[in-house]
């Protein structure tokens, strides 16, 4: 191809985080997508945008909201608390 990069499409990946997430979970999204060499683009984001408890004393703030949800055909849920049931893919 005469030395041209042929165009790799960066996926989105959108991981929902949820009030009672683990904190050290919450990152491991962004630690597995970020070292695939730019392949994905990573947003955390919350239900509306706010911080979300996390297990220890302390939230978590993120920097996207609805939109960045919105965006992802299917918000990837890193940790769902024992309480609250995941909802199906298919829903």
């Amino acid at each position: 191809m005469h030395g041209e990069r042929q165009m790799e499409r960066v996926e989105r990946v959108v991981v929902l985080a949820l009030d009672g997430v683990y904190p050290f979970e919450l990152g491991i999204p962004s630690r597995i997508f970020g070292a695939a060499d730019g392949r994905y683009e990573v947003l955390t984001c919350s239900v509306d945008g706010q911080p979300v408890r996390s297990t220890a004393d302390f939230t978590i703030g993120v920097q996207y909201g609805d939109r960045a949800r919105r965006s992802s055909p299917r918000p990837t849920p890193w940790w769902s608390p024992p309480w609250r049931p995941r909802t199906s893919p298919r829903s």
